[in-house]
């Protein structure tokens, strides 16, 4: 795919839940930019974002997939975490913190509530992984 002209877009906003197609900036703070592409199609009306990390291979640079959130994540600054939330009714809804180690993004705590129960269907069950 070849553009013929330049593409010239607003400077996208700090609120995440406004849309943006492309964002470029450090957002797992390794102090190396990412790219993040924005989709529509999230749970409950979200936006989905996708981070690329830029990476140097043979003197070429290829976009290599990171982590996914949607526009209702949580970006905490000082403590370098990034909380994304997929919620899909009354029981079933996942969230996921990842903080920044300096090279990238870690899972640090993850908390799905599901009915997990085969026995019990109706019995809503939370699991946290730390």
């Amino acid at each position: 795919c070849k553009i013929e002209t330049p593409i010239w877009l607003d400077v996208p906003g700090n609120d995440l839940l406004t849309y943006e197609p492309v964002r470029i900036f450090d957002i797992d703070f390794d102090g190396d930019d990412e790219i993040i592409i924005g989709t529509f199609g999230g749970n409950r009306g979200y936006q989905k974002y996708q981070i690329y990390e830029l990476e140097k291979i043979d003197n070429v640079y290829e976009a290599i997939p990171t982590i996914s959130f949607q526009g209702n994540a949580e970006i905490d600054i000082e403590q370098k975490t990034l909380t994304s939330r997929v919620s899909s009714d009354v029981c079933t809804s996942t969230v996921i913190t990842y903080q920044s180690d300096g090279t990238g993004f870690k899972v640090i705590k993850k908390v799905e509530s599901d009915y997990f129960d085969e026995d019990n269907p109706n019995q809503c069950i939370t699991r946290i992984t730390k």
